[in-house]
């Protein structure tokens, strides 16, 4: 078999030497089918004839040009329609994706340093899928990945970029030397967060990491809450276990370290009725305790310190 083209819902690409062409617009792609489809009649075929002499085993590379899915499933999840291109690239593979809240390029070579670029990911999109937990027994092994994300959203809210290494060992999922700048909170390439998923029955999750700030109030702001504070510089100092997998981080289930070191600032006015995160902050509700001791004039501007710092 010297070359091969299919297409959907179109006549096929011209043939060329060495590729299995597909393109065209599928209603439904399952990954797991196709890598089941490749493996077994372009990649591990071998059979054996009756006089024992081996038959040489296809070599088509897959070429896939643009191919619109209109559902595609992909480790069983559901991922919507979708454009892909997929071409082989100096041993390994190049493969492009567009959907509706994820934009990259994924460059796998097979024992060699793989990378995956994600131009736009929106974190909408990737929280409505039903990503596993971990608890089933199953496990997800991933290649060593070099992944960059670009443009980090969440619908319309721009939040930053982040970059990070992600590793397999068994049952151990693990993000190193991570470096991000969301909601106005940056991880420095000199002290880098990791995130480590340990699968299966007993799944955990534990994340260390030193968030470095300008204005808090302005990533307050970002993530939908009240802008309590206001601060020239700081930093956030964590290191948390919580049960399940990443996605399922809750604060009252966590247990571990949370450090906070503040420069110079001052705590902005707030209406009584305030909510948010000056409930969620709680300091002692100062703005009130400044109102009845009749210093209001004093503080028009807000209630003013020089550090903060807890644990």
């Amino acid at each position: 078999l010297q070359a091969a083209a299919l297409a959907f819902g179109e006549a096929p690409a011209g043939l060329r030497a060495g590729l299995l062409r597909v393109s065209g617009r599928a209603a439904f792609a399952d990954a797991a089918q196709w890598q089941r489809f490749l493996a077994d009649y372009f990649k591990d075929a071998a059979p054996q004839p009756a006089d024992g002499e081996p038959i040489k085993a296809a070599t088509l590379a897959p070429s896939v040009e643009q191919l619109r899915i209109d559902q595609l499933v992909l480790g069983g999840q559901d991922i919507g329609s979708a454009v892909l291109s997929v071409a082989e690239e100096n041993g390994g593979l190049r493969v492009t994706a567009e959907t509706d809240w994820l934009r990259g390029e994924l460059l796998y070579n097979e024992g060699d340093s793989s990378s995956l670029a994600i131009d736009y990911l929106d974190l909408a999109g990737l929280e409505a899928m039903e990503l596993p937990a971990g608890s089933d027994g199953r496990i997800i092994e991933v290649p060593a990945l070099a992944v960059t994300v670009d443009e980090l959203r969440r619908g319309e809210t721009l939040l930053g970029q982040l970059a990070f290494d992600l590793r397999s060992e068994g049952a151990e999922l693990r993000a190193e030397n991570i470096t991000a700048e969301i909601a106005a909170l940056q991880l420095r390439k000199d002290q880098p967060g990791e995130l480590s998923w340990h699968q299966g029955q007993d799944s955990s999750t534990t994340f260390s990491g030193r968030f470095h700030f300008g204005d808090l109030g302005q990533t307050l702001e970002q993530l939908g809450y009240q802008e309590a504070i206001v601060t020239d510089e700081g930093s956030l100092e964590l290191s948390l276990e919580w049960p399940g997998a990443p996605q399922a981080f809750s604060l009252g289930q966590s247990q571990g370290l949370l450090g906070v070191d503040i420069g110079r600032g001052h705590f902005p006015q707030a209406p009584g009725g305030a909510s948010g995160a000056l409930r969620v902050v709680s300091i002692l509700n100062l703005a009130e305790i400044v109102q009845r001791l009749s210093l209001t004039q004093m503080f028009e501007s807000g209630i003013p310190f020089n550090k903060v710092d807890g644990e």
